[in-house]
Order: C-alpha cells, then sequence, then structure tokens
C-alpha cells in the first residue's frame, strides 16, 4: 500500500448537518493524493447515518470512518492521528472547508522548502445551513477567492519569536502565526518525535488540542514555515467555537470546562486564578503545563506575572463587549495580584 502525502484527520461531534461542507471540500481538490479518517464522536447517531446514508456512496477509500464517542476533544483528534498513514498531517475541523487548491500549494510548498511544519492563513465565512442527508451527496461551496497560478512564497518564522510573542502580547500570536494543526500541516516524523519524547505517548494534549500541539511543535523547531495564503475557512458562529464561549461569557467558558471533566483542566490550578474560566487562564496554563515536560525552546521560557495579569485584563475587557459584568472579578484580580509575591512563572 503506497503512502498517501497528506493524512487528514476530520475529527466531527454532533454537527451531522455541517459534516458535508467539509468533506465536499476534500473532494474538490486539485491535489487528490491524501487519504482521511472521520472520527465520529457524536453523543448519537446522526453523523453515522449522515455518513453512510447520504455521503459514502459518493466517496471512495481513501475515507475512512471511525466511531469513537464519549471522548473530550483531544482524545477524539489522538484517536484519529492513530490512523494516520501519510507523510503529512492535517486537522481538518467538522466546521470548516478547504480551497480547492489548498493541497496542491501547500504540497508546492512543502517541496520548496523541505519544512517539517508549514502554516497558511485561515479565513471565515457565515455559517452555511445544516444539511439533510439527501442534501449531503450534492453540495457545492463556491465561496473561494481566486489564488495566484504561481508557487507560493514561504517565509521561515522564528519559533522563539512566536513563543515570546505569546508570552509577552498574548493569544494572537499562537492563533495566527502558530502551527494549530487546523492552519497547518506537520510531518509525521516531527509528531512521532514528539510523542516519543515531550508529548508522553500524544500529540494532541489536553485541554486544547490546537494549543498544546502548537506549542509542542514550536519547542522542538528552530523555524516554522509560513505561506501567507488562506487556504481554509471556518464557519463563524459562537456555538461553534469553545474559544468564543470563552471570551463571550463567563457562564460559558465554565460549561467548557465542566464539559471537559476534572482531569483535563487539573493543571489551571497552578494558576494564581485558579480555573477562571477566561482566555489567557486557559492559554497559558496550557503553556506551563507543556513546558514542564519541553525538552527545547520552551524549557527557559518564563511568563511574567505582569503580562499574565495584563492578559486577564483584557480578557475582563472582551466580557464587557459582550455585556458581561466584571466588576467583582476584577477585583479578586486586584487582589491576587496585590498578594503575588513572584515575579514569573
Amino acid at each position: 500500500m503506497s503512502t498517501p502525502f497528506f493524512s487528514v484527520l476530520l475529527p466531527t461531534k454532533n454537527r451531522a448537518g455541517l459534516l458535508p461542507y467539509a468533506i465536499g471540500s476534500l473532494r474538490d481538490q486539485t491535489f487528490q493524493d491524501f487519504e482521511v479518517v472521520v472520527a465520529d464522536n457524536d453523543d448519537g447517531t446522526a453523523t453515522a447515518e449522515m455518513y453512510f446514508g447520504g455521503l459514502a456512496p459518493i466517496l471512495d477509500d481513501r475515507f475512512r470512518y471511525r466511531r469513537t464517542g464519549g471522548l473530550w476533544m483531544s482524545e477524539n483528534w489522538e484517536a484519529a492521528l492513530a490512523e494516520a498513514r501519510g507523510r503529512f498531517v492535517y486537522v481538518l475541523e467538522d466546521k470548516a472547508v478547504l480551497h480547492p487548491r489548498a493541497f496542491e500549494l501547500i504540497a508546492q510548498a512543502l517541496e520548496f522548502s523541505n519544512a517539517r511544519c508549514l502554516v497558511f492563513n485561515q479565513a471565515e465565512h457565515a455559517a452555511p445551513p445544516l444539511l439533510a442527508r439527501a442534501e449531503a451527496a450534492a453540495v457545492a461551496w463556491q465561496r473561494h477567492p481566486a489564488l495566484p497560478d504561481r508557487p507560493p512564497p514561504v517565509r521561515q518564522i522564528s519559533a522563539s519569536r512566536v513563543i515570546d510573542g505569546f508570552l509577552e502580547e498574548g493569544w494572537r500570536w499562537l492563533h495566527d502565526e502558530g502551527p494549530r494543526s487546523i492552519n497547518s500541516v506537520a510531518e509525521i516524523g516531527l509528531i512521532r518525535q514528539i510523542q516519543e519524547g515531550s508529548g508522553r505517548g500524544r500529540f494532541f494534549l489536553p485541554f486544547a488540542p490546537d494549543v498544546t500541539s502548537n506549542l509542542l511543535q514550536l519547542d522542538l523547531l528552530e523555524t516554522v514555515a509560513r505561506v501567507y495564503l488562506p487556504l481554509v475557512s471556518f464557519a463563524a458562529h459562537a456555538h461553534l467555537s469553545l474559544g468564543w464561549h470563552l471570551r463571550m461569557s463567563l457562564k460559558g467558558g465554565f460549561e467548557v470546562l465542566f464539559a471537559a471533566g476534572g482531569d483535563k483542566v487539573a493543571h489551571l490550578q497552578r494558576m494564581p486564578l485558579g480555573q477562571l474560566a477566561v482566555l489567557h487562564n486557559l492559554l497559558y496554563a496550557e503553556f506551563l503545563e507543556v513546558r514542564a515536560h519541553a525538552r527545547g525552546r520552551l524549557r527557559p521560557r518564563k511568563l511574567a506575572l505582569a503580562r499574565y495579569f495584563e492578559r486577564i485584563e483584557e480578557d475582563l475587557r472582551d466580557l464587557e463587549k459582550f455585556g458581561e459584568a466584571t466588576a467583582p472579578l476584577r477585583a479578586l484580580v486586584h487582589a491576587v495580584r496585590a498578594r503575588a509575591k513572584d515575579e514569573v512563572l
């Protein structure tokens, strides 16, 4: 059996009506040397019914279905990864669609740069209507931007610069420039190296697998190859994004933590604000957890408490924009900050 160039992991949970868009964007690729592992983590049978009743008749043997169920996001991603056979691995979320030329251009960039990891731009689109099984096979997505015909230029971004930018300025550095697996491809050898070392058997660690796989790669890489083309687009709706739950509502944030389970968020206890469900408290807790077992660039990095509290203040301002009352939290943050004895974490 030949080795596919790309292994596409398509983890999905309770979004059967969106799945045909993601799969349709794979069928439309101009570069066809890939395999797909659909990891169905649904609470019921809707995704299985959509896959076998609506999609399977139009799919070939490159597409494989695996039923998981009852898993947290990071575990479901890891279950899909266990079946990957390709040279490079990509995670296509069920709410996302790829540009038809995405794999063509990524393959060209990888050939030119000989990179172990390559990051590309992401875009957003309005959440499309949910599809029924009878509509699944005929779905077509026509909203892609025109891209240049020539091979894309590749820049090398310093992994240290991304890490330091995240620690100094916050989440945008990881989101835009870091390899989050949903905006990047990773060489299978790099993934195995991480699993055998700092990942302790995993590539996608809890709580947030796009964050932890990002940090694990930055720990080992000197540079990240970067293509500034929008090759994937995500359906933009608050209920489709855990990050937006955290940015919009304290209640929504705590619901996310509760859904993950105590063992997935236990590492938040080391944070000055404990398990406070705001964005940067979670992101910096992920950093400290990954750093504890890091073997490269993360090991000497420290998080300045002043920067930590500045980012928490930004989170509170975001919450206020969505109507959240934050006065009691601000009092708590100020009290904890006043008692803090250490300057770095």
